[in-house]
């Protein structure tokens, strides 16, 4: 990805991934998103081991498809319809639920919500990103991105207290420079 041709908030995305990972340890677990309603683009990213960009040819199916998976994917929680041209997808946004179906650290995770929102970014001659559809998909991935990245902090905490209780040493520094980091955001 060339940053001098991403919108800042495509940016944040990424930065918020890499924060998601850190604070999962980059876990490479073998555990995948679910793959109902899942654009074909993706399947296509993945066969190649992310590598290359598929060509989205209708972007009016993607943007479609791209919300029915996202809204497979969530909490029972958290489920809505899927939005249309003219209503916008609500998805409920509390704290106090389970993230299981979402937090599975790893490079077929958030790694492919994340990439198919920059495919989306790109069509439409790069303009993508300035769709309010696409406004709505990278404000909650964003949301979804932080919360895991607390979840998975606290969880990187508690076991970091466990081993400092037993002996062992920690990298507090480095944990808390990564938290800092990742908090600026």
């Amino acid at each position: 990805m060339n940053p001098a041709l991403a919108s800042p908030r495509l940016i944040q995305l990424f930065e918020k991934l890499v924060c998601l990972e850190d604070a999962s340890s980059f876990a490479n677990e073998k555990a995948a998103l679910g793959c109902e309603h899942r654009p074909i683009e993706v399947h296509w990213w993945i066969s190649r081991g992310h590598k290359g960009k598929p060509t989205i040819p209708d972007l009016d199916t993607f943007m479609s498809q791209w919300w029915s998976w996202w809204l497979t994917l969530q909490p029972e929680w958290r489920k809505c319809q899927v939005p249309t041209l003219t209503a916008h997808a609500v998805l409920p946004r509390t704290d106090d639920s389970n993230w299981d179906t979402l937090n599975k650290p790893g490079a077929n995770s958030m790694l492919s919500i994340v990439a198919t929102l920059k495919w989306w970014a790109d069509s439409a001659n790069g303009r993508g990103y300035k769709d309010s559809c696409w406004e709505d998909a990278a404000d909650d991935v964003t949301w979804v991105l932080d919360r895991l990245t607390a979840i998975c902090s606290m969880s990187k905490s508690k076991s970091s207290n466990g081993n400092k209780k037993r002996g062992h040493s920690d990298t507090q520094a480095n944990i808390s420079s990564s938290k800092r980091m990742c908090n600026r955001q």
